[in-house]
């Protein structure tokens, strides 16, 4: 990286650890017994101004999320190398694994005053259809050297189909008995998360309160960790109105834990094995689907799948 990365933290941080340590993607060092991650900025430029005024609003309430240290500068952005970086104070303990109450706590903030569009993520149908379209194009390039998602790839996109027909259909066929609240949101939630990952405010988005539930849900059916008592837990607590849960359903629907896993395997990143590893599951998760279907639908009048639906109910 040319000069020694303590070079760069005394010179725009005025701090001075004794030792700095690299674990991909982050560098890290502790400074009079306080943590903190020095992480390279994957976003949108323009987004890090509401991202860092967001995370001031919550630190104001108290909400232990990790702080962004402003460089000497005053900018949340650093360019190291002409790469930009965020420095972090870690709050809490950043190594404990992710729970849907973690989850649930993040949700139950309110600032409705603070909605920012360039965070927002809302228009699920639109950016769905993009992600497909775009793996439609794709897999013309590359069937022959991938058979295994050849073989399967069309199973995925036509689930991923349902959940976008799903998603629209319910915008225009629910109405709205009262708005519905945008929470702090991740892109992805993984079932190896802590809350490293869960309180950076570098991962935040704003969406409806059902995308990360959905996230946990989905990636937890696949770790094959027990689901149902958590689930039961969380849906006593917490209230849902139709439109809602209509939403969760959709995103149940869409795979995006094949979709992801597939592009790490067309980078390189993974083994196409690790697909056979999903796909094998597929019939359990169509069951779930429907278990849950008839979960969530308890006096809430859901379009149920049909396809799933009579499958589901054959001997």
């Amino acid at each position: 990286m040319g000069e020694p990365m303590n070079n760069y933290i005394n010179y725009y941080y005025n701090l001075y650890p004794v030792n700095i340590h690299y674990r991909a993607p982050y560098f890290y060092f502790m400074v009079n017994n306080k943590k903190y991650y020095l992480v390279f900025y994957e976003r949108p430029l323009p987004e890090i101004k509401p991202l860092y005024e967001l995370s001031l609003f919550l630190l104001k309430q108290s909400i232990a999320i990790h702080q962004i240290i402003l460089n000497k500068d005053r900018q949340p952005l650093t360019f190291i190398n002409n790469k930009p970086y965020v420095l972090l104070k870690i709050n809490g303990d950043e190594t404990r694994k992710v729970t849907l109450d973690d989850i649930n706590y993040l949700h139950l903030i309110k600032f409705d005053a603070f909605v920012d569009p360039l965070l927002m993520r809302t228009d699920w149908g639109k950016l769905w259809s993009k992600k497909i379209d775009y793996l439609e194009y794709q897999f013309h390039h590359i069937a022959n050297k991938f058979p295994l998602v050849a073989d399967c790839l069309s199973y995925f996109i036509g689930l991923g189909e349902n959940a976008i027909a799903y998603v629209n259909n319910t915008k225009h066929e629910v109405l709205l008995s009262f708005p519905e609240r945008f929470t702090i949101s991740h892109k992805r939630i993984n079932i190896d998360d802590t809350c490293l990952e869960l309180y950076n405010p570098l991962n935040f988005i704003l969406d409806y309160q059902v995308r990360d539930i959905a996230a946990y849900i989905k990636m937890a059916f696949f770790a094959e960790l027990n689901l149902w008592a958590q689930i039961k837990a969380y849906f006593t607590v917490n209230q849902f109105s139709p439109y809602s849960l209509r939403l969760l359903y959709a995103r149940l629907l869409y795979p995006s834990y094949f979709f992801d896993q597939y592009e790490l395997v067309i980078t390189g990143q993974d083994d196409p094995e690790s697909l056979n590893r999903i796909i094998t599951k597929m019939p359990a998760y169509e069951k779930f689907l429907q278990h849950f279907y008839y979960y969530l639908n308890h006096n809430n009048n859901m379009p149920p799948i049909e396809w799933l639906h009579k499958s589901f109910n054959q001997p």
